[in-house]
């Protein structure tokens, strides 16, 4: 064997005495610290473990105070009840509800609930469909309905200050402001709710709802008397501050559906309550008598929306319609029947287009809101001369005929960055 290859042999079994040697020290290296630590070995297996990525989707929380959004998810999740807006609005904590709306008699009423922001009356709250003010001015203070008379100079009391009684239906997002309220809104010292119709999003969906409510399928607790019966000798049955019978079915229809490239979305409902009531009507020297009247309750919405794009041009335009009208007694004294009616009707027609910074928006709205009474009789008369009398004539009549409309334009040009 040369030289060379004695010296080659030799640098290969040093090389492997050497590895032999490192292997033999880190093996001891190793199981020493497993040794001073038995967690070893499961620390480096999950260090070593496969980790795979995990996208998790959350609604983030809005930061903004005072300020509170209703999505199209938790609008289709929510309990609304009848589908009224004012359902809707049950679900913020700031909001709070007139106590009249919680009576039993008002469970066979149709009129959405009064609500207010932070103590703030009733009417003085900004309602916005689709950017438009859509507030009903006539009257808006007076709660007068069917269970109250109304008076000589408030005879249209009780249509709400909504001017439409809006379906949750068709409604893509609601907002709420209850403070902090941003500058755009005015004219008013109560909260804001900002309702946006939905847009049609390129899927066609049709939809049918029916509900039904009576009164076999609620019950209030009243207290009794010394006799055991129920004790409502306190509140005038014309108050009724009792359940009464009724019976109120719903049906609505939603749809979306794209067009030739336009988008178009709609919705229609109607309500109906039909109820009986009872008032007692007093007379001298102790003698009653119990009246039985059978009312009608109805109120009827169509909402909608057409959507299309010219270019770089988003263009729509918005439809709304809704009508109540109910029937009434003028008073437990005065014995004309009388029958109101509130529309509210209008539209508005939306622009916007991008800049570099921003969109362009252009919003012009027209509203038509309106109250009537038609009463069978247009004179009421107190006969003196049956005073102290027991005389069932002694009153009798009506207010007679009236209406009050207000018409609304409005231009809102918006810059949003």
């Amino acid at each position: 064997m040369t030289e060379l290859a004695h010296f080659a042999y030799g640098r290969c079994a040093f090389a492997i005495a050497s590895l032999l040697l490192g292997t033999w020290a880190l093996a001891e290296e190793q199981s020493a610290s497993s040794d001073a630590d038995p967690q070893a070995d499961e620390q480096q297996a999950d260090d070593d473990a496969l980790r795979v990525p995990v996208d998790v989707e959350a609604r983030p929380i809005d930061p903004q105070p005072g300020r509170a959004r209703y999505g199209e998810e938790t609008i289709a999740a929510a309990a609304t009840g009848e589908g009224h807006l004012a359902d809707l609005l049950r679900l913020n904590p700031a909001v709070d509800f007139a106590r009249e709306g919680e009576l039993s008699a008002n469970t066979a009423v149709l009129r959405p609930g009064e609500i207010s922001f932070h103590g703030e009356p009733f009417y003085q709250n900004l309602f916005l469909i689709d950017g438009t003010d859509t507030v009903n001015d006539l009257n808006p203070g007076a709660t007068t309905d069917i269970w109250r008379t109304p008076s000589l100079v408030q005879p249209h009391g009780g249509s709400s200050p909504q001017g439409y009684y809006v379906d949750v239906d068709l409604l893509d997002n609601v907002q709420v402001y209850d403070s902090n309220v941003p500058a755009e809104y005015g004219g008013f010292t109560g909260g804001v709710v900002a309702s946006e119709l939905k847009r049609y999003g390129g899927e066609d969906s049709f939809t049918l709802r029916y509900g039904l409510k009576r009164d076999e399928w609620e019950s209030f607790h009243v207290d009794t008397d010394e006799t055991g019966e129920p004790d409502i000798g306190g509140a005038d049955y014309y108050s009724a501050l009792y359940t009464p019978d009724y019976f109120k079915p719903t049906i609505g229809i939603a749809m979306q559906r794209g067009i030739g490239g336009v988008g178009v979305t709609l919705s229609a409902s109607r309500r109906r309550s039909r109820f009986a009531q009872e008032y007692e009507k007093r007379y001298h020297f102790g003698r009653r008598e119990v009246q039985r009247i059978s009312y009608e309750d109805q109120i009827d919405n169509v909402l909608g929306r057409v959507a299309d794009t010219w270019g770089a041009n988003d263009v729509s335009l918005s439809v709304r319609f809704a009508r109540r009208r109910h029937d009434g007694l003028t008073s437990t004294t005065y014995d004309g029947a009388f029958a109101k009616t509130h529309d509210g009707y209008g539209m508005t027609a939306e622009w916007a287009r991008p800049l570099a910074d921003g969109e362009l928006e252009l919003r012009i709205g027209f509203d038509r809101l309106g109250d009537s009474l038609d009463s069978d009789r247009n004179v009421f008369t107190f006969h003196e001369s049956a005073e102290g009398s027991d005389l069932e004539s002694q009153y009798e009549g009506a207010f007679g005929d009236s209406a009050q409309a207000q018409t609304r334009l409005s231009l809102n040009p918006i810059v949003a960055a």
